[in-house]
């Protein structure tokens, strides 16, 4: 299944051959319960392929998940606002994003939530906790800094060797102020996606921590009737630098601890240095 679908012919055969050489030995005759083993394979899947999107999951945990991640409860579908000057210039507004999920309720918050901050001077967008989503909510976002129809980025897809264009969509609404975006480690996939993209547009600001190193798009395929596997079937890349952010993670302007992000940020944004 790896040879089929995975988005490196060559690393698929590495994990191939890994997995039946532990086989053979032995290693997986110790493992008690599925579960457990699936947990053993997944992490030897990782550490050949070094790639964190790939997993294992059982099919009835499977069975309500797309490619992208949907968050099961509503609170990690909200979006926090904040201003955090207004009265004095520069007016900064603060927007937290902890998903891209596929849910149209996403969506709808993220249309709401640009509404609010539309009018500020300068927008921090903090994705720390973003472990990313559906790519057109990306494109969506993107929407709102960069011109219509703009390449965001484009896709190479294994199964039917072609490359898709992921572009920004129509949107009336054009936010123009500066754009500063947060980041940590456990930034990921399409947040990582955004921010990169913004920063190679010089349409945005990167403050925190190296995200995480996740650039490939994923499909759920079913192994059998127990198990899925999230595997990567294509890469993307960007038109400015022509590679993506895969294992080396998208490297802020100011390199701050995750937790310091947001209050550097804020002095940035009222300083000179930012004119």
């Amino acid at each position: 299944m790896l040879a089929q679908n995975y988005v490196y012919p060559e690393v698929a055969l590495k994990m191939n051959t890994y997995l039946v050489q532990q086989l053979e030995a032995g290693k997986y005759d110790r493992v008690r319960t599925l579960k457990e083993l699936l947990g053993v394979l997944e992490a030897d899947l990782k550490q050949v392929s070094d790639d964190g999107h790939i997993g294992l999951l059982l099919a009835d945990e499977a069975a309500d998940r797309s490619s992208v991640i949907v968050p099961t409860t509503d609170s990690q579908l909200e979006m926090v606002t904040e201003t955090i000057a207004a009265e004095t210039r520069p007016a900064i507004a603060y927007l937290q994003i902890n998903t891209f999920s596929g849910h149209q309720k996403t969506r709808e918050n993220l249309i709401e939530a640009m509404d609010r901050v539309l009018a500020s001077d300068v927008l921090i967008i903090d994705l720390r906790n973003n472990h990313g989503g559906d790519p057109n909510n990306v494109a969506l976002l993107s929407s709102y800094f960069l011109e219509e129809n703009t390449v965001l980025w484009s896709i190479f897809d294994r199964e039917n060797k072609q490359v898709i264009e992921l572009r920004s969509v129509k949107n009336e609404k054009r936010y123009l102020g500066d754009l500063l975006i947060l980041t940590s480690h456990e930034t990921y996939s399409a947040a990582e996606a955004f921010a990169y993209t913004m920063k190679h547009a010089d349409r945005a600001f990167i403050i925190g921590e190296t995200t995480g190193g996740g650039a490939h798009l994923i499909d759920m395929i079913r192994v059998n009737d127990q198990l899925d596997m999230r595997v990567a079937v294509a890469r993307a890349y960007n038109h400015v630098t022509k590679t993506n952010w895969e294992r080396v993670g998208v490297i802020p302007h100011i390199m701050v601890n995750a937790t310091e992000a947001k209050s550097a940020a804020i002095v940035y944004a009222k300083s000179e240095s930012r004119r």
